[in-house]
C-alpha cells in the first residue's frame, strides 16, 4: 500500500513524541513519554490498526506454504475487527508457517498472539494429530466453540 509521503508525515506528526499525565489520588504525575501503542479514542487509531492488519492478511494470503480451503478460490482467513479466523486445509504443515508469519509481523508492529485466548478447531483429525498440532503450535486444539457448543453438533445438525 502506497499512501504517499504527505500522509506518512501527518501520521508521524500525530503519533511522534506522545506524552501523558496520570491522575492518581488527586495528584498529577509528571509527563510520561508514550513509547508504544496508539491513542485510545483517537479517530485515526481504528483505521491505522485495520491498515496494519490488512498488511498482515496480504502477507498470509500470498504465502504459498499456508494452504487454505479451496472452493473456486482459496480461503485462508477472515477478519472481524481485531479477531482473525484462519481456515487451513493442512494445519499440520500450514499451521507452523502461519504462526511464523504472525510472529515475524508481530515483532515489527508490536502485536503478539494471545495463546490463552487462541483456539484451534479441527475436523477429521485423529487424537494423535491433534496432540501433535497442539505441541507444534503451542495453542490448544479443541472441538468446542462458544462454551458448551460442540463443533461436531454444529456439523451434524
Amino acid at each position: 500500500m502506497d499512501f504517499g509521503q504527505k500522509f506518512l508525515n501527518v501520521l508521524v506528526a500525530i503519533y511522534d513524541k506522545q506524552q501523558a499525565k496520570i491522575l492518581i489520588n488527586d495528584h498529577m504525575t509528571d509527563k510520561l513519554e508514550i513509547q508504544k501503542g496508539m491513542r485510545q479514542g483517537y479517530p485515526l487509531s481504528p483505521l491505522l490498526f485495520i491498515l496494519t492488519l490488512e498488511t498482515q492478511t496480504r502477507i498470509i494470503r500470498k504465502e504459498p506454504e499456508i494452504k487454505g480451503l479451496k472452493n473456486r478460490e482459496e480461503y485462508k482467513l477472515q477478519t472481524f475487527a481485531d479477531d482473525l479466523v484462519f481456515i487451513l486445509e493442512d494445519p499440520e504443515n500450514s499451521g507452523p508457517k502461519l504462526i511464523e508469519k504472525l510472529e515475524e509481523f508481530g515483532k515489527v508492529v508490536g502485536l503478539k498472539i494471545n495463546r490463552k485466548k487462541t483456539k484451534i478447531l479441527t475436523n477429521n483429525m485423529t487424537k494423535i494429530q491433534k496432540e501433535n498440532l497442539t505441541m507444534v503450535m503451542d495453542i490448544q486444539v479443541t472441538n468446542k466453540i462458544f462454551g458448551n457448543c460442540n463443533l461436531g453438533k454444529v456439523y451434524n445438525a
